[in-house]
Parts: structure tokens; sequence; C-alpha cells
């Protein structure tokens, strides 16, 4: 992994001799000075995992460089979890970036640096800008038509990745089946308190699965942990991807990569869908985004895996989306409580598939 003395861990570290310096090293611009520099945080209302500075560089010569970067380090006020979590989840994306950029078979950011020191909790990567995309096609919730692209990407990713046997050589790859980041413990914690807030929100079908998700929870993660696996994004919901339309055809760029896993990639394409497609509570869009992924899957040459088992890894699979309303209705203030739109897509979604036969059958 690249290393770097004396890794920044605020913005105020950050100067225009240290951007020279890592622009040189890694640019391939030997000759490019950064004469200033001014910066912006971006993204602190999206709940991100970290601080995020848009950062727009002037440069005293002819040799230019980007005329801005992003630049991403842990956060200053603390993450979404604990501390040790966070730094796990930090350290794998940095991994990532110094790995596996460039060769999981779609586009990810232009990564100038991605260091990491978990000694000291330390963590910073300086990436392309994508902004001039995300104006254009950040969405948090996408149409079904558009969600196509999207479904497609992960398709492909995953056929690239399919039973891949180096990913189990990346000891920073989260093994599914044995995932730090869901626990039978964690969830019964939260899951106690959200069921006894918000269970006539969540309707009886929703509080059922729930509860037998809590009493499956190893078996589920075992099952979608075993093979056929391949790479995970982990988090690839649309507010994670944007479109290139400078390109044809359009190119999705997928970023936040702190939760790569090596898993079924159907809980992929569940966490997409559940967390992000307008109409998913539809069983009909459902199944057509469900199909397109498997046709998408045999064009790319993946075999000996049929549809009936994508359908049931699925619907397994939308226990993310369901956990993840858990963990925000937990958060939340109890006198503010949880948008109940996300609990009805959530539930909805969840119902109109009958997860909770699958979990029963699990």
């Amino acid at each position: 992994m690249n290393t770097i003395p004396d890794i920044p861990q605020t913005i105020s570290e950050i100067s225009s001799s240290w951007l020279t310096a890592q622009l040189r090293r890694n640019s391939g611009l030997s000759d490019v000075t950064v004469r200033s520099f001014q910066h912006n945080q971006i993204g602190a209302d999206q709940g991100n995992n970290g601080d995020i500075f848009q950062l727009h560089l002037d440069f005293d010569n002819v040799a230019q460089g980007p005329r801005s970067l992003v630049l991403k380090m842990p956060a200053s006020t603390g993450g979404l979890f604990e501390p040790d979590m966070m730094n796990l989840l930090n350290s794998r994306e940095t991994a990532f970036y110094n790995e596996l950029q460039g060769k999981v078979g779609l586009r990810v950011p232009k990564i100038y640096v991605a260091v990491s020191d978990t000694d000291t909790n330390r963590h910073l990567i300086l990436m392309e800008d994508l902004s001039d995309l995300i104006t254009e096609s950040y969405q948090e919730f996408v149409s079904p038509d558009k969600a196509m692209v999207g479904v497609q990407a992960l398709a492909g990713m995953h056929a690239r990745w399919w039973e891949d046997s180096r990913l189990r050589n990346f000891e920073w790859i989260d093994n599914y089946a044995k995932s730090s980041q869901i626990s039978r413990e964690r969830f019964s914690k939260m899951w106690s308190v959200t069921r006894s807030r918000y269970s006539g929100e969540f309707g009886e079908y929703a509080v059922t699965f729930g509860n037998m998700f809590e009493e499956k929870i190893d078996r589920v993660l075992q099952h979608l942990g075993s093979a056929p696996v391949t790479l995970n994004h982990g988090d690839p919901r649309p507010a994670n991807m944007v479109i290139d339309s400078t390109v044809e055809p359009p190119e999705p760029v997928l970023f936040d990569w702190q939760r790569p896993s090596y898993r079924r990639g159907a809980v992929d394409l569940a966490h997409y869908i559940g967390r992000g497609v307008m109409h998913s509570n539809d069983a009909s869009i459902v199944t057509e985004l469900v199909d397109y992924y498997y046709a998408n899957l045999l064009n790319e040459g993946v075999r000996d895996y049929d549809a009936d088992q994508l359908l049931f890894d699925f619907r397994l699979g939308l226990h993310i989306p369901f956990v993840i309303m858990v963990s925000q209705a937990w958060r939340a203030d109890p006198e503010v409580g949880i948008a109940s739109t996300a609990i009805l897509r959530t539930k909805g979604l969840i119902e109109c598939v009958d997860a909770l036969a699958t979990l029963k059958d699990l």
C-alpha cells in the first residue's frame, strides 16, 4: 500500500506544496506546481462516513494539472459507526484503490493518493473530481429505465469476478459468511428498540420478517457468502454511482468503496434496487430488473447459476435495505421518528416479492 509519512489528519494540514508533491509523484506531471488552492466541504448532508472536500487548484506554470480534486479524510466529528469499524472501513477503501483500481470491470474515480495508517486511524484519499457528472446525474432514486444502466454495470463486474479464487487472497475484502459488519448481537440491539417504537408503521409482515431474520441471521450470511461468490461493492445505491453521459454508451462510475466483500452478486443487486430505484415495491418492475441482471450475467459467460437461484438469493439479499432501515430508525430521535416513506418503500419491496417465504425456506 502507498505510504506517506505523517498522513495529514485535517484539511488545515493540506498545503500547496503537499498537493504539488502528490501530483508530481502520481499524475505523471513532473513540472506541475500548485500555487494556491481553495476548498469547500461537500456531502456533509448525505451521511458520509468521512469529511469530503472539493479542492480548487491554481497553477503557476504551463504544466497544468487537474483544476479540481476531491479529498476524503476520516470524519472529524465521528462517523456513522464505532471508531474501530470506521478505521476498518477507511482502510478497506484505500486498499481497494491501491490494489484493484482499474481491474474491477467498471469505472471508478481516478486516484492520485490513497493511504492508511490503522495504528493512528489516519486515512486519506485524493481523487478525481466528479462534481460535473454528479451535478448532471446524481440522484438518490432513479427511474426503472435509468436503473437498467446500473444493473448492467453490476452484472458486468460480478461476471468478471465470478468465483475468482483471487478474491480470497485480499485479506481486506470482507468475507460475508463471517462478516463483522452485520452480527446477531448488533441487529438484535437495534431491532428490539425499533420494533417497540415502529411496529405499527412496519406492519405485521415486516415485523415477522425482522423477527425471523434475527433468528436466522447467521444462516443468511453463510448462504449468501457461499459459492458462487463474486466481488461486491457493498453499497451500490444510485447515490454512489454517477453516469458519464459524455461518452457513448453512457458509462457508470462507482465510488465509495468502503465495504467491498465477496458474496453472491444478488446481494449487491438487492441493495441497489432496494435503496435507490423508484417504484421498487412493484413486483413487475423488480422482476424486470432481476431478469435483466440475469440476462447480462449470461451474456458475460456466467453458467451453472439458474434464474430461480438468483431470485432466491435476491430475496434473501433484501435483508440489507431492511437492516439499514432498522438502523436508521434506531438512531432517529424518538420525537421526530423515521420518515414513513422509507418504511413504506422497504416493507413494500420485501412484501411484493414475498421475501419472508424465502427466509422461511432457508
